[in-house]
């Protein structure tokens, strides 16, 4: 499925309607491949592989209007013409908690509801947006596990960016839905480093080397404002970051403001 997936992303470059029927093209002749080969297959093995090429590519259609514009042409969130959201709103709306345990189907599960970022108010966009109804779909059209995944995964990937009182109350909320959910050790972990971390907590101390070779810790930077960036060099939207972040840094010379720029690659060249 890697593999699959890795061919279909070099067509993400192609407009919409194009990506569509290419990218069905090349599942179809995954799909002629496997049934001419199936002899000797279980039934089970085939429905499973079919499961999983179909459900990479309805993954790359899901990601297709934000990579589309932003990789592909160099653009922004608040660019994306309304016609790319058309990929993503055709994927279909095929459900079955027997595939929960294949990972591009979950893909799918946790992403086909989501909000998109940067839709305008197109008609479009509006109807695939579905804003605060996700919920109201995901109730609707999800199978039992399927959703029980669906609302751990909007839980998790939410963590990040919520404030530490509307991450409480969508655990609790959670908690109350689904008390012995299998998900709950890892969201309890989550819920418990947000905590630690949220706004107005100290931070978090570490260790790190500086570019002359010198171990110095975050905690020696105690008293000055830090500006922190964790970045790589296979991180594309970091490093598009890195001249807009360099003209900030011109800005504070002379003043108390730190920059701590982590490159976490394993390449220190």
């Amino acid at each position: 499925s890697n593999q699959f997936g890795a061919k279909l992303m070099p067509l993400m470059v192609g407009e919409p309607q194009e990506f569509v029927t290419e990218s069905k093209s090349m599942l179809q002749k995954e799909l002629d491949f496997l049934e001419k080969n199936k002899e000797g297959l279980s039934v089970k093995f085939v429905k499973v592989w079919t499961a999983i090429m179909s459900y990479t590519m309805y993954y790359d259609w899901l990601i297709y209007p934000p990579y589309h514009e932003m990789v592909v042409k160099k653009g922004n969130a608040k660019t994306i013409p309304p016609e790319n959201y058309m990929v993503a709103a055709s994927v279909a709306m095929n459900f079955d908690d027997n595939l929960l345990s294949l990972s591009e189907y979950r893909n799918v599960v946790g992403s086909i509801f989501s909000p998109k970022v940067g839709m305008s108010d197109s008609a479009h966009a509006a109807q695939y947006r579905l804003a605060d109804s996700s919920t109201i779909y995901a109730q609707q059209l999800l199978p039992p596990k399927s959703k029980e995944f669906y609302f751990a995964h909007k839980l998790y990937s939410g963590l990040k960016y919520a404030k530490v009182s509307k991450a409480d109350s969508d655990y609790y909320s959670f908690k109350k839905m689904y008390p012995k959910s299998e998900y709950m050790p890892v969201i309890d972990k989550a819920i418990t480093l947000k905590r630690k971390l949220g706004v107005g907590q100290q931070a978090a101390d570490f260790t790190f080397t500086t570019a002359e070779g010198r171990k110095m810790k975050l905690s020696d930077l105690k008293g000055k404002v830090v500006y922190l960036d964790f970045w790589a060099s296979w991180c594309g939207p970091c490093i598009s970051e890195l001249p807009a972040a360099k003209k900030v840094e011109e800005d504070f010379v002379g003043g108390d403001v730190v920059f701590l720029k982590i490159y976490i690659d394993e390449d220190e060249n």
